[in-house]
């Protein structure tokens, strides 16, 4: 498809065409700003960003250390929120589910595992799972995210229902992530988090 077509096409994530296009645009620079040129280091600036760049990791991996112990181990876990977050989180899974072109049998099945184990009433249930046969729109369920925790579970739970080995799926992660303004630590943390629940579901079984 080409780039004229890509943009006006609808809002949603029905087309993988779609999402590696966004994805590949969110991740670009922007365009006319003008990087300076740098001048050649000595060497004691070179032994100065080598001591500063070691601090730095140890201090990312202290802080992301506290925060994986204040943080809920199951970030895709619904069953505390209310129904309005709860469906809110549901339609992000099911735009996930779509970003390759369609919720796949094993997508739905985690789809539906969390909406029943959520506060989303019987009925309302299965009115919302006939809805998200059809890519809702991204843009507009990201514009309901009002806070930090919303925006970082919105992540996880669609991190956590889709195949995230597919080039198309991390595209649309890494679009995702722009789209919420997550900090690159916070999303480390979430990665993490969905790959640990990932591993013991398979244990599990």
């Amino acid at each position: 498809m080409s780039r004229e077509a890509l943009a006006s096409t609808p809002d949603g994530v029905g087309s993988p065409d779609w999402v590696m296009d966004v994805a590949e645009r969110a991740r670009a620079p922007v365009a006319g700003r003008d990087t300076p040129p740098r001048e050649r280091p000595d060497a004691r600036d070179q032994r100065r960003s080598v001591v500063d760049a070691s601090l730095a990791a140890k201090l990312l991996g202290a802080h992301l250390s506290n925060r994986s112990q204040l943080m809920p181990i199951r970030p895709t876990d619904l069953s505390g929120l209310d129904e309005e977050r709860a469906t809110l989180l549901i339609r992000a899974m099911a735009a996930a589910g779509h970003a390759d072109g369609g919720v796949a049998a094993d997508e739905l099945a985690r789809l539906e595992e969390r909406a029943h184990a959520s506060a989303i009433s019987g009925d309302r249930i299965a009115a919302l799972l006939a809805e998200l046969r059809e890519p809702p729109s991204i843009e507009a369920l990201v514009r309901q995210v009002a806070d930090a925790p919303t925006a970082e579970r919105f992540y996880a739970v669609s991190a956590w229902v889709i195949r995230r080995d597919e080039p198309t799926c991390r595209a649309y992660l890494d679009y995702l992530a722009v789209r919420l303004g997550l900090a690159g630590d916070v999303r480390i943390r979430l990665d993490g988090d969905v790959e640990t629940l990932a591993g013991a579901t398979v244990t599990a079984r």
